[in-house]
This record gives structure tokens, C-alpha cells and sequence, in this order.
């Protein structure tokens, strides 16, 4: 729980609902071994080398998603993009309620507490 929640932290402090469906096996099963991960609970979020782990995080959990969060999530990967990159203004307004609609699933549907 705590190595997620501090990948949302990040996304809220830099940025700062919407429904998914429910998650596969492999989807789910991704979310809880990052969620175990006690390297990643170490990681600075606010470096720039931190915040590229976290968008290496998003894509690879992207991958496995359920087709209702693709978006979502390609939303969320720009949005952290254009922060590393410096440009928060680019980041989308929906990038929050996407972020929102990732934890929400996670919560509902793989029992990982991402924070949000």
C-alpha cells in the first residue's frame, strides 16, 4: 500500500471520478507486486530520474489493464511526461479524474490501496 500511495502522492502534489471496469488476473497481479516493492517505496518521486521510474511504473501497468483504463492511463503517462519535462501546464485537466478512475479500480477490483 504505502509504495503505491507514494506514486499518488506524487500525481496529487504535481497536479493539484471516473468508473473502470474490473482488472485482470495479470493486471491486478502487477498492481500488488509493485505495491510490495520496497525499492520503489525508496525511490524520489521528485528527481527527475524518480519521476521517470514512476512513468516506466504507469506504462508497464498499462500494458496489463483492462481496456477501460487504457485511456486513462495514457492520460496519467502524458500528464507525468510533461511534468518530468518541466511543462505542468501541459499536463491535461482530466489527468486527476483519470488518475481517480486508476485507484478506484485498483481498490475495487485488485484490493491495492493506491491512496487516491
Amino acid at each position: 500500500m504505502k509504495r503505491i500511495a507514494s506514486l499518488t502522492a506524487v500525481a496529487i502534489m504535481a497536479v493539484g471520478t471516473l468508473t473502470a471496469c474490473s482488472g485482470g488476473d495479470a493486471y491486478c497481479d502487477k498492481l500488488k507486486d509493485y505495491d510490495k516493492d520496497e525499492d520503489l517505496a525508496e525511490v524520489d518521486f521528485q528527481s527527475e530520474e524518480g519521476q521517470q521510474q514512476l512513468i516506466d511504473v504507469m506504462e508497464d501497468l498499462e500494458s496489463d489493464a483492462p481496456d477501460e483504463l487504457k485511456d486513462d492511463y495514457q492520460l496519467v503517462i502524458e500528464g507525468f511526461t510533461a511534468i518530468r519535462e518541466g511543462k505542468p501546464e501541459d499536463v491535461d485537466p482530466k489527468f486527476q479524474a483519470a488518475f481517480t478512475a486508476i485507484g478506484e479500480d485498483a481498490q475495487e477490483n485488485c484490493d491495492v490501496d493506491m491512496g487516491i
